[in-house]
């Protein structure tokens, strides 16, 4: 093939300029004391821009995933606070006996109805809490709010704290048909009660942590989630089990078994359908040491403190300090489930060095601070008014970094 057609041929591919001097081109032109050059040929020339043209494409495609990673921007889309929150890299895959992710039960008298898919501060911060210290991989809301309903409650129409709960990251809502009638026929009419059949059944189907919006998480709890035990609960009264904080691995023996007798042993009329399930045979298997008790944990009072089991504990924790001289809380990362090591004792005679979780009975509710009751506000937290304030201060200072809550004077 003659040079201009080869020429035409590059310039169609839009390739590099070869030379127009029609003798520079001709095949037979010589240098003196050279040898003849071959004639290039034109498919040679076409391959090799097509080559050319493949491998910058192929590097303009890997400059673009560098620099505008779609995942990212996909979770910034749905979570706002994800890159306000400094998470960096995704962590490596979770080996734990029982799984990273967190449960909650929300349910409605009226499914439909906004006013009642609304959450206090209190409840808020509760969630909060936990994604602060756990950085679980999934928060899951399980309700039987319509999608309706919750629509309106993500763009405000159930309140800021509402809001602000359902932008939290890694949380889903979950929407669940709530148990109108046990096995046994009894019909569940308790919202109390069906909350108890959804979080156990949840926790049986999913495996994870499960907490009432009254429990506060303090720190992690990686050490009870990766030890050898597929179940982990907190101690009751007379040796009893609680059923508002619970930890299990997807089908454990011992969930299941609580599963299965709390829909064959509801009675309508107890405080509490657990109570009557986590009773008699399976309190008994518990203490003898048969199954499933094998695989069961039971947290003390030191690493769960609850306020429901001694009210001068209540009063301790929202009793009044003298807020200009309040320490701010340290911070302790127990090694095991007993830190014998830098105690801190609170004004309220407890070891927060080895407390994990914190219940505090119906938060929302206004506190007997010792001169006036006073409600769980920003204002309370931000100033560190009480022992209470002062254990969740590095969520409070979270939450007022990002701008989430401020110090409005009075």
């Amino acid at each position: 093939m003659s040079g201009p057609a080869a020429i035409s041929d590059h310039v169609s591919l839009k390739g590099p300029t070869w030379p127009s001097n029609k003798q520079e081109s001709s095949p037979t032109t010589t240098t003196a004391g050279a040898s003849p050059q071959k004639p290039t040929s034109s498919r040679q020339r076409r391959w090799f821009n097509v080559v050319l043209f493949v491998f910058f494409a192929a590097w303009m495609a890997c400059r673009a995933c560098c620099l505008f990673p779609s995942s990212l921007h996909h979770q910034h889309h749905h979570h706002p606070w994800l890159l306000q929150a400094g998470l960096g890299p995704r962590r490596p895959a979770d080996s734990a006996t029982i799984p990273n992710q967190v449960h909650f039960v929300k349910l409605l008298q009226n499914p439909g109805s906004q006013e009642e898919l609304s959450f206090h501060f209190t409840e808020f911060l509760s969630v909060y809490a936990a994604w602060h210290h756990w950085r679980p991989r999934a928060l899951y809301l399980h309700t039987n709010a319509v999608e309706a309903t919750v629509a309106g409650a993500r763009d405000g129409l159930s309140g800021k704290w509402t809001k602000l709960l359902l932008q939290i990251p890694n949380l889903t809502v979950l929407r669940v048909q709530a148990p109108s009638e046990a096995d046994n026929g009894v019909q569940i009419t308790s919202l109390e009660h069906k909350t108890e059949f959804v979080a156990v059944e949840a926790v049986r189907e999913m495996g994870g942590v499960f907490m009432g919006f009254d429990v506060y998480a303090l720190r992690d709890v990686r050490r009870f989630r990766r030890g050898s035990k597929t179940f982990v609960a907190r101690a009751w009264e007379d040796d009893a089990i609680a059923h508002d904080f619970f930890m299990s691995s997807k089908g454990s023996p011992a969930l299941s078994q609580w599963a299965d007798m709390l829909a064959q042993t509801y009675a309508a009329g107890s405080l509490s359908p657990s109570d009557v399930a986590l009773g008699g045979p399976w309190t008994d298997s518990l203490h003898s040491g048969a199954s499933p008790s094998s695989s069961i944990e039971i947290m003390d009072s030191s690493a769960f403190v609850s306020d429901k089991q001694n009210m001068s504990t209540s009063f301790e924790l929202f009793r009044a300090r003298d807020t200009h001289h309040a320490p701010r809380p340290r911070s302790h990362r127990p090694t095991g489930r007993h830190n014998h090591h830098h105690h801190h004792y609170g004004s309220a005679g407890i070891d927060w060095s080895r407390t994990y979780l914190l219940q505090v009975g119906r938060p929302h509710e206004a506190k007997w601070t010792g001169a006036s009751l006073e409600f769980v506000t920003p204002r309370h937290l931000l100033e560190r008014r009480s022992e209470f304030a002062r254990v969740m201060y590095p969520v409070t200072r979270a939450l007022q970094k990002k701008g989430l809550i401020r110090l409005i004077p009075e």
